[in-house]
């Protein structure tokens, strides 16, 4: 029995000891942890400020790159405003002899203005007027002399195509080129008056770069100009019938015709009345037509032309325009016509 004792003793020995050695390594581990967690705690701690003291030594470099910079910045604004004070000067003397340029213009042109022109020498006055102001200028003081410059020698230059053709018709046919016609309260003024075997036709040339139409009132329309082309067209016929009845001519056939001269835009005619060839038709037109005596018809139609229409240069619209412009900001400029003109 005293061994059996003595063998309880000793297990019960055993498993205190055990009990103890795992209370002690239990111990040993949950000190570990903490000493593991408070290093990982000191080092994010460090980490943070580290980074604290860097980004108080970027401002502080900051601060001083900005005060190193200030005098420069305000060089800078003193500059720009040392700019713009002279900018403002040479504005401002620009000013007063783009108004003296203005002002020399005007009188001369008004002046001008005054004389009534053939359209030849329209011509040749807006042309002289694009011709010798300022090259600077020239986009914009002479807008409006271009436009009527540009719309006249169009009309110059489809005319010229429709008389190299006529011409090379010889003398089957009769022409009268922008012939003025006055009968009674009648006054036209017609291109061309084509004189052949099978009548007269009344031509009306359009050289124009743009597509256009002809609506279903009769009126033309290109580039946002429109004309009422069939009501023109009409007034000449009239008055070339009435002319030929005076005479007893009444049965020569008398007939208009659009010829659209320029060959790089097209014409849509939506007025079922009016007919509208292309310059490459005249042939088909007058391929059929013979010799005849067509000095009865001149001789009529003579007694009744009077001399070409006057016109006065459309001075008061370029002087509007000019006006305009005078009240716009212009840029600095100098050119020798310019200072020609200052004289």
């Amino acid at each position: 029995m005293y061994n059996a004792i003595s063998d309880w003793k000793k297990k019960e020995d055993e498993v205190r000891l055990r009990e103890r050695l795992l209370k002690e390594w239990n111990e040993q581990q949950l000190k570990n942890a903490e000493s593991h967690e408070k290093a990982a705690l000191t080092e994010k701690w460090n980490k943070e400020v580290i980074k604290k003291e860097q980004d108080t030594s970027l401002l502080q470099n900051l601060k001083k790159q900005q005060a190193a910079l200030k005098p420069l910045e305000e060089q800078i604004f003193e500059g720009k405003q040392l700019r713009a004070t002279h900018e403002q000067q040479l504005i401002k003397e620009d000013r007063i002899q783009q108004k003296k340029f203005y002002s020399v213009i005007e009188r001369q042109i008004h002046d001008a203005g005054k004389v009534p022109l053939k359209n030849e020498e329209l011509v040749s006055f807006y042309q002289s007027w694009i011709i010798n102001l300022d090259e600077k200028l020239f986009p914009y003081t002479t807008k409006f002399f271009q436009s009527r410059l540009s719309g006249m020698l169009n009309g110059n230059k489809g005319e010229s195509f429709i008389e190299d053709y006529l011409k090379i018709m010889g003398n089957r046919i009769k022409y009268l080129k922008n012939i003025r016609l006055v009968y009674n309260d009648l006054d036209v003024e017609i291109d061309y008056l084509v004189f052949t075997s099978s009548g007269i036709y009344i031509f009306e040339v359009k050289n124009i770069n743009y597509d256009s139409y002809i609506d279903e009132r009769g009126f033309l329309n290109a580039n946002s100009r429109v004309t009422d082309v069939v009501f023109q067209m009409n007034r000449q016929k009239n008055c070339v019938r009435n002319i030929l009845s005076e005479y007893r001519l009444d049965k020569i056939p008398v007939s208009t015709r659009l010829i659209w001269s320029n060959q790089e835009s097209h014409i849509k005619n939506n007025y079922p009345n009016l007919k509208v060839i292309y310059r490459n038709d005249l042939d088909k037109l007058l391929s059929n037509t013979g010799l005849h005596n067509f000095d009865k018809q001149l001789e009529v139609i003579s007694k009744h032309s009077a001399p070409e229409r006057e016109y006065l240069p459309d001075v008061p619209n370029f002087l509007e325009e000019l006006n305009h412009l005078n009240e716009l900001p212009t840029a600095h400029f100098t050119s020798p016509a310019k200072e020609k003109l200052l004289d």
